[in-house]
């Protein structure tokens, strides 16, 4: 029949001919009908045969519900009305002369191979007219058919994109708008060109365009600050500027003498602080102390640049050279991590505390007064060097123990504020490689020190919540860079052993560590039997990813490198979650036997563990039994595995590992 699947331009096949009909008549904007005006009484030989007897109809651009409501519309997808009106997901318009509505299937179906030859009928619906019949070529109108659609959605994903970066851009991440997903079963008709968004006067880049500043002298500023909400409006910026020039200028208000205020800031900066180097032990006492710190705590928590820091220290004694109060406070907050382990006032007590240990609160609390007076806003490398020495200081002497974990808190706030959370390469502010590398390195200090904070006092970390997108320190040592270095070298391999080897490995297994102390620490039901097991195995994958250097010898000769501090530290602070992860499955072993890989896990954790800081004590380092309190913990462990075994059961081995954790601990 000539009015079966004739309607929308589609072509059915009938035989070996198909009848095709023109377009039904469309509904005008305010849904009348169209009056059907043109006359095609043309006789089939008139030369007006050889164009199409009817005029094609204009596609009306509103879409389908603002015809309905017979309101105006915005032509988008989807529209404003629709929008306001909650009814964006109805928001459809119909589809151009030609194109085809249906699903991709439908199509292919209503372009089945026919018969070479068609013909259809022109208005077969009036037939008071003379039916003008010809000949086309199928494959032709099959091909022109196909090709004018794909054109079609081509043109329609275009304009989809455009209109999504350019809304995604405007808005700047403050607010998300969604832009519809596309499908086949409504087409949407191409909206106008989208407006140019209006992009800031600034230089920096999309992504960390809110870091302003150079090397250390930067600051981090969140997408929902005022000054982006100012930033935001293009030529704002010109016109304060011009409106101070006219205005403040005369009065002397707008230009400052910022030269001026710099050179008295930094005046002020190398000026000596008499008080504080009256706290300076002699010269031999301090070169001791320095060389132990460097031996034994650098490696693992890296804060200085030890090539930079020697020379600097060297004309630290200089009597020609001026010593500025921050490189004092610097070297103080250094011995203070040190002296701890100098065996010269170890032994020392005054009371029932040690000399050693009454030097170091006060050199703390001298540095302490020192750092908390200097201003926020012009702050250099030396002084989150500071920062960070002086938590080190006392987390060794065990100074203000129950502040460990709030300090720390501190240490992530402020680098968070100066962006140390973001990788300084991606930035696009003035940042030079060698205090890229810096920033990297007391980033993941900072990050480590609030872990192990969180992880010893029981509370959630901060870094949970923290986006770090910083990358982990190049495992490359300190005299492959320096200040003038123009492009950092690469990272070494995991299997070469340097003097950062245990902050850039440390990074992977960050993420896990992180998971395990927001369930530990923050989740409201226990773990099951099964989710123990399994991150029980992903801390074993974590383990068995690890490098293992040739330990020995290292050890025997005099180099400063000491790969069993950062093999030991690295397998510890993996190994410590067994504890908490097994735990209460070993208090069951008693009433059910598939607990017993419970209780095995727990014991040998814990064994590990104290073997392993027994190996470095039999070395002469203890650096590690003053960062952390795993020999205490495992030791309590141990007894409590022991008390559970039956009588007998306490093996020799058992024993001379706890008489071994007793000798440590006193």
């Amino acid at each position: 029949m000539p009015g079966e699947g004739a309607t929308n331009g589609t072509v059915a096949p009938a035989g070996d001919s198909t009848s095709v009909t023109h377009q039904d008549v469309e509904a005008d904007d305010h849904g009348h009908d169209h009056d059907d005006s043109h006359d095609e009484s043309h006789p089939a030989g008139s030369s007006d045969a050889q164009e199409p007897p009817r005029k094609r109809q204009r596609v009306r651009l509103s879409c389908l519900e603002c015809r309905r409501r017979k309101l105006s519309c915005s032509r988008e997808l989807p529209c404003d009305r629709c929008i306001k009106s909650g009814t964006a997901d109805r928001c459809t318009y119909e589809p151009r002369p030609g194109s085809i509505s249906g699903p991709v299937s439908s199509e292919r179906h209503s372009f089945a191979p026919a018969a070479p030859m068609v013909s259809f009928d022109l208005d077969s619906r009036h037939p008071n007219h003379n039916p003008l019949r010809r000949s086309v070529d199928a494959s032709l109108l099959r091909e022109s058919a196909r090709e004018h659609d794909r054109v079609r959605r081509l043109e329609l994903e275009v304009a989809h994109l455009k209109s999504a970066l350019a809304k995604q851009v405007s808005v700047d991440g403050s607010t998300v708008v969604t832009s519809p997903s596309t499908n086949k079963d409504s087409r949407s008709e191409q909206p106008q060109e989208p407006v140019a968004p209006i992009i800031p006067d600034n230089p920096d880049g999309l992504e960390f365009k809110f870091v302003r500043g150079h090397n250390f002298k930067t600051r981090y500023f969140g997408p929902h600050n005022a000054w982006d909400s100012v930033i935001q409006l293009n030529g704002l910026q010109v016109f304060m500027r011009q409106t101070a020039d006219q205005w403040l200028r005369p009065l002397n208000i707008q230009k400052k003498d910022r030269d001026r205020r710099r050179n008295d800031r930094m005046k002020r900066f190398m000026e000596p602080e008499l008080d504080l180097e009256s706290l300076l032990p002699p010269r031999e006492e301090t070169d001791s102390l320095i060389a132990i710190y460097l031996d034994q705590f650098e490696q693992l928590h890296r804060i200085v640049h030890v090539p930079t820091f020697k020379k600097q220290y060297a004309s630290f004694w200089d009597p020609a050279q001026t010593r500025s109060a921050a490189m004092t406070v610097l070297v103080l907050a250094m011995i203070s991590v040190s002296v701890c382990l100098d065996m010269t006032v170890s032994n020392k007590f005054v009371g029932v505390k040690s000399s050693s240990f009454q030097r170091a609160v006060k050199w703390v609390k001298a540095c302490d007064v020192w750092h908390n007076n200097q201003s926020h806003k012009h702050r250099m490398l030396i002084h989150y060097q500071i920062a960070c020495m002086i938590y080190l200081a006392k987390r060794v002497n065990i100074i203000k123990k129950k502040r460990f974990w709030s300090t720390t808190g501190v240490l992530i706030r402020d680098g968070i504020i100066t962006g140390l959370h973001q990788d300084p390469e991606h930035m696009s502010v003035q940042i030079s490689p060698f205090y890229q590398e810096m920033r990297r390195r007391l980033w993941a200090t900072m990050v480590e020190f609030d872990v192990q904070s969180s992880v010893d006092q029981g509370v959630p970390t901060l870094m949970s919540q923290v986006c770090n997108d910083a990358d982990a320190p190049r495992n490359i040592d300190d005299d492959q860079f320096d200040e003038n270095t123009e492009e950092l070298p690469e990272s070494n391999p995991d299997e070469e052993y340097t003097l950062s080897s245990y902050q850039h490995l440390s990074r992977r297994s960050l993420p896990l560590r992180l998971e395990l102390t927001r369930i530990l620490t923050m989740s409201g039901g226990t773990l099951d039997w099964e989710q123990a097991l399994r991150y029980t195995e992903l801390l074993t994958q974590e383990i068995d990813a690890l490098p293992s250097w040739n330990i020995d010898v290292a050890a025997e000769s005099n180099s400063i490198h000491k790969p069993i501090l950062a093999h030991t530290l690295l397998h510890v602070q993996l190994k410590q979650f067994f504890i908490p992860l097994l735990q209460p499955f070993v208090k069951q072993r008693e009433h059910h036997s598939k607990y017993q890989i419970a209780e095995f896990l727990y014991y040998n954790t814990a064994r590990d563990i104290v073997i392993a800081h027994d190996k470095l004590f039999q070395r002469g380092i203890r650096s590690l039994n003053f960062l952390r309190e795993d020999t205490m913990n495992s030791a309590v462990n141990l007894c409590s595995v022991s008390l559970r075994q039956p009588k007998g059961g306490q093996t020799p081995s058992l024993r001379r590992i706890l008489r071994a954790v007793l000798q440590q601990v006193c």
